[in-house]
C-alpha cells in the first residue's frame, strides 16, 4: 500500500478462525493455533502497521460478540477474542497521541463459512444447513437472521471514516441484538 499510496491511512485486522469444543475437550495445541490467528494475528498487524501508519489514521481489529459475553463450547475463540477487545483499548491509549483511533466490531452470528461449514462441504445438503441455521437464529437473535458480512464491512466502514473522528478504544457490536439478552416470549 506505502509504495502504490505513499503512505497507509487505516488497516481492518480480520483474521479469525474458530473451533467448537468445551475448554476440558480442547488439545492444547488446538488453543494455541486460535490463539496464533486471532489473538496473535491481530497484535503482528498492528505492529507491522502502526509504526508507518499515517498520523491520524484507524486501525479496526474483528473481536466478536463472545470477546463481551461467554458462549460454550467456543472457548478458546472467545478467550482471543475477550483479548483482541482488551488489545484494542491498549491500541488506543498509546496511539492517541498520534491521532490514531482503534477500535473493534463485535459481530454476533454472520452468514460465512466460519459460521456455517457446511458451505464448505460440497457434499453438504446446503439448503438443509442454511434452514437448520436458520431456525437456530430465529430463537437465538433478537432480528431472527444471521447478519451479512456486507453490514459488518459497513461498520468497519464507518469506524475508518471522519464520521467517527472521536470515536477511539471501543467495541462495536453487530449481532442483531443477541447480546441485549434471550426473550423468553
Amino acid at each position: 500500500a506505502e509504495d502504490v499510496y505513499g503512505r497507509v491511512d487505516g488497516l481492518v485486522n480480520n483474521a479469525g478462525i474458530l473451533r467448537f469444543n468445551t475448554l476440558l475437550d480442547t488439545p492444547l495445541d488446538e488453543f494455541m493455533q486460535v490463539v496464533r490467528v486471532n489473538q496473535v494475528g491481530c497484535f503482528l498487524g498492528i505492529r507491522a502497521v502502526a509504526p508507518g501508519m499515517s498520523d491520524g489514521g484507524t486501525i479496526v481489529n474483528t473481536a466478536s460478540y463472545t470477546g463481551l459475553t461467554g458462549m460454550a463450547a467456543v472457548g478458546a475463540y472467545a478467550a482471543t477474542k475477550h483479548a483482541v477487545v482488551g488489545l484494542t483499548r491498549v491500541a488506543a491509549l498509546e496511539l492517541a497521541g498520534r491521532g490514531i483511533r482503534v477500535n473493534a466490531v463485535c459481530p454476533g452470528a454472520i452468514d460465512t463459512a466460519m459460521s456455517n461449514p457446511a458451505r464448505l462441504d460440497p457434499g453438504a445438503d446446503q439448503e438443509e444447513a442454511a434452514r437448520g441455521l436458520d431456525r437456530l437464529y430465529r430463537k437465538l437473535v433478537p432480528l431472527g437472521r444471521a447478519g451479512q458480512p456486507e453490514e459488518v464491512a459497513r461498520l468497519a466502514l464507518f469506524l475508518t471514516s471522519e464520521e467517527s473522528s472521536y470515536i477511539t478504544g471501543q467495541p462495536f457490536v453487530i449481532d442483531g441484538g443477541w447480546l441485549a439478552g434471550v426473550s423468553v416470549i
